[in-house]
């Protein structure tokens, strides 16, 4: 198994693991949406994938988060 950033043409295969994985497309619309923030970190967007063929066997998305307290304190993580 291999461990690499995901590219654009990974897209599709990505999808279809994540509605194997949930058994739905609800995951699958929202890692889609999640791209298209500013909170989207594309070094942490990860695949893995089979060393002989090169099939995607996994996929993990990190994002950006903001905690807003009282006061308006906020942090990013």
């Amino acid at each position: 198994m291999r461990i690499r950033a995901e590219k654009a043409s990974d897209y599709p295969a990505i999808a279809e693991i994540l509605k194997e994985a949930f058994g739905q497309k609800a995951e699958a619309e929202l890692v889609e949406r999640l791209r298209d923030t500013d909170s989207y970190l594309n070094d942490f967007a990860l695949v893995a994938e089979e060393e002989q063929t090169g099939n995607l066997i996994g996929h993990i998305l990190f994002t950006e988060a903001r905690v807003v307290g009282a006061g308006g304190l906020s942090f990013r993580f």
